[in-house]
């Protein structure tokens, strides 16, 4: 196999250099990583132009790091090139299409247009499968008859999809600000560029969710333009109102049954001056125009209770979902199980179902979280977190999670709950926040487990709601430091770290955030190690 190192960023080098030294790389090693061309060519399907680049010139200019006499290191088994790679740019009224082919003499490069019809779109994979045919070596045919067409594809709004389905396959579906355009901007250098990210594998396969999930979404969607639709009739009426002195939207929303009262009353000519209340009124020909307002915003929250309605029979029915052993199980049955995890209502399960899918997608339940955008993204230098960043992830399922987690906090009635709420309390600014997130990380972590082994959520299979236990010793003076007159109180550890736990340490006059950070130095230099499971007879 040929083995190239990866490049993130191409900078001050145009796509045709970066073409030209990989196919001059791959003829460097010819003779010993390509396959020989398969014999049975084929004709090109509806007399296709191959539109083939010409050879490169001699001379290596992407250099390659030297490899090992004979070693097989672990980087080049990542960056081992692909036999072929396909790059298509997509737009409304047509697709640009690039085809890499590694041969005996370099790597050839065939682009064509075509319209988005539905016949275009089936005719552009047919062109993609005979280059291949055509011009690829046997690896590259096995590979294709194997595993199908691998390609990486522009997520352009929703222009992709109709590509996705016509063409099938192994997509990699690539958010353009990720792509590293060129310096030239062009549709056939885009798709020629993606063509290198696919031959170079850069980017992991994508996951195209089945018709019924599309259903789901799309319902899910409605729901959400219609509760859009709702506050805007909503903001609207407190906007007019405020225009003619009325601060009733001050105390109570304009929608609820006091305040909508209040501006019927109004509407009526019976309001009593007072409160939000301004005396001169509403002039009678505004009146209709609040009036038709209330009518939209009602049938909105009616529209979106219908469409949740839906949603949730839709899920529960149409839907299914493979779980981590295999069995293929529907939708009631993923919310049965979801609803076993503390704060997993309908609604965090309904968006679980329409973005997760199913378990299999994720390698573990830390990748699950991150794609819930439970992931904290740390810089560190010399040892120390110089920032800290969330990664957005999945909008959807990051908001569902954390309103879940919102209440799991506000209102504990679980181990998980008072777990954030400890947490929350440990710190003087912004601890509600971070409560959130870690309550929300660990639920979508609980729906991964649930979900991959078939079996309800169990308590007493997690650990980590219990808290660390501590050495008890005294409490020296150096370890203080400039807080002993507000940790004096405390003489041990243990009595140190029972009073950070349950929040009564950052409740302390005097305690800022700097002092809970000593105070967490010192428990962390006085926990105890937690104790390693006993090897079996086997493994000693």
């Amino acid at each position: 196999m040929l083995h190239l190192p990866m490049w993130g960023k191409i900078p001050h080098v145009e796509i045709e250099e970066v073409l030209e030294g990989l196919a001059n790389a791959c003829l460097k090693s010819a003779t010993e990583s390509v396959c020989p061309l398969r014999q049975d060519k084929q004709a090109a399907p509806g007399g296709f132009d191959s539109n083939m680049s010409s050879r490169a010139p001699s001379g290596d200019s992407l250099s390659h790091p030297p490899i090992g006499d004979g070693e097989h290191t672990e980087l080049d088994e990542a960056y081992s090139l692909r036999p072929y790679g396909v790059g298509i740019d997509t737009h409304k009224k047509f697709i640009q299409v690039c085809v890499l082919v590694r041969t005996e003499h370099g790597v050839k490069r065939m682009d064509r247009t075509f319209n988005t019809t539905w016949a275009s779109l089936c005719e552009a994979a047919e062109f993609a499968k005979w280059c291949i045919y055509e011009h690829g070596s046997t690896e590259a045919v096995d590979e294709l008859e194997a595993t199908g067409l691998h390609y990486c594809i522009e997520s352009t709004g929703t222009y992709h999809l109709p590509v996705l389905r016509a063409w099938k396959g192994d997509p990699s579906v690539v958010n353009p600000l990720l792509a590293n355009p060129s310096r030239r901007k062009t549709d056939v250098l885009d798709s020629r560029l993606l063509a290198y990210h696919s031959i170079t594998g850069m980017w992991p396969s994508s996951y195209t969710p089945p018709p019924p999930l599309q259903t789901l979404r799309i319902l899910l969607n409605m729901r959400e333009d219609a509760g859009r639709a709702a506050l805007r009739s909503s903001n609207r009426i407190n906007n007019f109102l405020l225009r003619y002195g009325h601060t009733i939207g001050a105390e109570d929303s304009v929608t609820s049954p006091r305040g909508r009262a209040l501006v019927e009353d109004l509407l009526a000519d019976r309001a009593l001056p007072g409160g939000g209340v301004c005396p001169d009124g509403l002039p009678p020909e505004s009146k209709a125009i609040f009036q038709a307002l209330y009518e939209t915003h009602d049938a909105n929250v009616k529209a979106r209770a219908h469409w949740e309605r839906t949603a949730l029979q839709w899920a529960k029915g149409a839907c299914t979902c493979v779980l981590g052993t295999g069995e293929i199980v529907s939708g009631e049955r993923v919310f049965d199980l979801l609803a076993t995890i503390p704060g997993f209502a309908q609604m965090s399960s309904l968006y679980w179902l329409a973005e997760v899918c199913t378990p299999t997608r994720f390698p573990s339940a830390n990748a699950l979280a991150a794609f819930a955008g439970c992931d904290p993204s740390l810089k560190v230098s010399a040892g120390k977190v110089t920032s800290q960043a969330r990664r957005r992830g999945n909008q959807k399922l990051h908001l569902a999670l954390t309103r879940a987690a919102q209440i799991q906090i506000t209102r504990p009635k679980c181990r998980l709950g008072e777990w954030g709420y400890r947490l929350w309390k440990r710190h003087k600014v912004g601890g509600f926040k971070k409560a959130c997130a870690a309550v929300a990380r660990r639920m979508a972590m609980f729906s991964y487990h649930v979900t991959r082994t078939g079996e309800p959520f169990e308590e007493r299979l997690y650990s980590f709601f219990d808290p660390p236990k501590y050495v008890e010793r005294g409490l020296t003076l150096s370890e203080m430091g400039r807080y002993s007159k507000v940790l004096e109180t405390f003489n041990t550890t243990t009595e140190l770290a029972a009073a950070y736990e349950d929040g009564r340490l950052a409740a302390t006059k005097g305690a800022g955030e700097k002092c809970l950070e000593q105070v967490k130095l010192i428990l962390e230099r006085a926990r105890k190690p937690a104790k390693l499971p006993a090897l079996r007879p086997s493994e000693r």
